[in-house]
């Protein structure tokens, strides 16, 4: 009997330890499986954060290009800058004077270029998007400044907000890209910036456009010299010949006159208008972005 418990015991002691390496081996492997896991977890983590890091380098670099970039475009700027005032400050005190024609091309627009290459002389045009525009194209070939106006020239449309203002400026711009091939950002509010007509459509609009139209790039211009040919539609041109005289005084002198087609006044008075400046000593030039532009007390 004895002999048969010490061999159960045997036999169970044997059974205990296979079973016991078997358990072993199982949690061996399951810690191994496990070990690989998080060995590719963490290989993983690793690689993403190796590729964050490269995007933080990446960024950073491009911050450190963006902040170089910046500071050159803002001493090209401060030199710019610095030349239009030289160049403004040498001209203070030279009597010079701006002609500008308003509300074309029409039919009279050939004829005062005549006029202009006759005297030597430049000017800007203030266009809109009816009538002659096929002269656009004339005004900038001969060397004439161009700027925008308005397509429509309708207060109660362009007036009622500033959207419907700068959808109308686009307009504009786009076709005398089109039709000369240049993108120019001098403009003239219809009216003036100072008028009041505005008002009816909306309240405040010349104050709000005369801030965004210089926070978009474009640079307006009003009058200190009213030729006052728009004050009927046909004034006579030495009505036109005698207000410029009585305006004409300030050394730098922005003249308002008009190319619309019924201005032929305009084209008659026009010789007499520039030998009378040039007796007062003045020269002419075509309005620029170097040009302080002279703006009137806005009213709306």
């Amino acid at each position: 009997m004895a002999k048969k418990i010490t061999v159960f015991f045997i036999i169970l002691s044997a059974f205990i330890t296979i079973a016991a390496t078997i358990g072993f081996a199982v949690i061996k492997q399951n810690n191994q499986q496990q070990l690989l896991g998080l060995q590719r977890q963490l290989a993983s983590m690793s690689e993403s954060l190796q590729q964050q890091q490269d995007e933080l380098i990446q960024q950073q670099q491009q911050l450190e290009q963006a902040q170089q970039n910046y500071e050159s475009e803002k001493q090209r700027a401060d030199r710019l800058q610095s030349d239009i005032d030289t160049l403004r400050e040498k001209n203070a005190d030279k009597k010079i004077c701006f002609l500008t024609f308003d509300d074309g091309p029409s039919k009279n627009t050939p004829k005062i270029l005549d006029i202009l290459q006759r005297y030597n002389i430049k000017a800007t045009f203030f266009v809109i998007g009816r009538g002659e525009t096929k002269y656009m194209k004339n005004i900038v070939d001969a060397g004439h400044a161009i700027g925008l106006h308005s397509y429509t020239h309708d207060f109660s449309q362009i007036y009622q907000n500033e959207t419907a203002y700068f959808e109308d400026l686009q307009k504009l711009s786009d076709l005398v890209r089109e039709k000369t091939g240049v993108t120019t950002t001098l403009l003239r509010f219809p009216g003036g910036s100072s008028n009041i007509a505005s008002k009816k459509y909306c309240s405040g609009i010349m104050t709000t456009l005369a801030k965004s139209v210089e926070q978009k790039g474009y640079t307006y211009f009003d009058w200190n010299c009213d030729s006052h040919d728009a004050d009927s539609t046909t004034v006579p041109a030495s009505e036109i010949i005698n207000g410029i005289k009585r305006e004409a005084g300030p050394k730098h002198l922005t003249v308002l006159m008009h190319d619309a087609g019924t201005k032929t006044s305009t084209v008659e008075a026009l010789p007499a208008v520039i030998e009378y400046l040039q007796q007062q000593g003045y020269s002419f030039q075509k309005l620029n972005k170097i040009v302080k532009p002279y703006h009137h007390r806005i009213n709306n």
